[in-house]
């Protein structure tokens, strides 16, 4: 019985090898590739503009990092951007960390709940994300304190815990190369100085006063790339639907994602060598050989 269930799954990873091989030469179709090199190598984007709003970039860049790690951001003094990115600049914390989702019922755990490996997959609407501030109702500041001034409202799903996000804190390493950013890419590569929108909000600007007289000053155009956004995309997608609704061999699935990062990098070596017609060809062949070796091994 045994050999019987595991036969199918031993079948499809043998028919993967040719897909690997398949993956990495399918890049050599694309001379566009050629100029991809390691992050490392590649220079931060900035804008080309920076220069109208940042006087002293090492200074700024120090500011930057102090807010980042700065509680007093926080309306309750305590809570940082940090908070959440704390742990090589995601979030793993397990305590208080789900959202009951759409229908605001928690059913992995109740509110502030810990959650362990045995909750796992979550197949109810819950949602594990990130915890942040308390609900409240804004008073006003209370100077010199770094605590606002709040009044509390209990009647949030969250009752006296901190209220928890509908989504993981996204990791913020490389960050910079992202073409946009946040799970549903709604934060805009265009820099409006004021909200995520970019320029779909025509009412955020950035004001500049000169001598006493304000200026509207120009969005800022953030150049970036998509690579890495594709990458995480994918490859969440594709282990999600395997471990959840069980439709795809996991180690297939890791062989040729892994297979078409390599591949890009080794199809550009044999497009700098080979001719067009040469590279069709080939494209050709291997396809057809596949083709032959899946029919081969689902069959025999």
């Amino acid at each position: 019985m045994n050999t019987a269930f595991r036969s199918r799954p031993a079948r499809l990873l043998r028919a993967a090898g040719p897909l690997v091989v398949a993956a990495a030469l399918l890049g050599a179709a694309g001379p566009a590739l050629a100029g991809l090199k390691a992050l490392r190598r590649v220079p931060v984007p900035l804008p080309p503009n920076l220069g109208a709003f940042v006087v002293n970039r090492d200074a700024a860049i120090q500011l930057g990092k102090a807010l980042f790690w700065e509680t007093q951001a926080g309306g309750d003094g305590v809570q940082a951007c940090a908070s959440c990115h704390f742990h090589a600049s995601a979030d793993d914390r397990t305590v208080n960390t789900v959202n009951p989702g759409a229908n605001g019922v928690f059913e992995t755990v109740p509110a502030g709940g810990t959650l362990t490996a045995a909750n796992f997959p979550i197949t109810v609407n819950d949602v594990v994300g990130s915890q942040g501030v308390f609900k409240r109702n804004f008073i006003g500041l209370n100077l010199p304190s770094s605590v606002d001034s709040c009044g509390p409202i209990l009647s949030s799903p969250f009752g006296n815990n901190r209220q928890v996000t509908g989504r993981n804190t996204p990791l913020s390493i490389n960050a910079v190369f992202n073409f946009r950013n946040f799970w549903d890419g709604r934060a805009n590569n265009v820099f409006n100085g004021v909200n995520p929108a970019g320029p779909t909000d025509p009412t955020a600007r950035v004001l500049r006063v000169t001598n006493g007289v304000p200026a509207v000053l120009p969005t800022v155009m953030v150049p970036g790339t998509s690579l890495l956004q594709i990458i995480f995309v994918a490859a969440n997608v594709t282990f999600l639907q395997a471990y959840t609704n069980r439709t795809v061999d996991a180690v297939l699935a890791m062989l040729l994602l892994v297979g078409g990062v390599l591949g890009a990098q080794i199809g550009t070596r044999f497009g700098t060598r080979l001719r067009g017609e040469q590279l069709r060809f080939l494209l050709a062949f291997i396809v057809l050989a596949v083709a032959a070796k899946l029919a081969y091994d689902l069959t025999i």
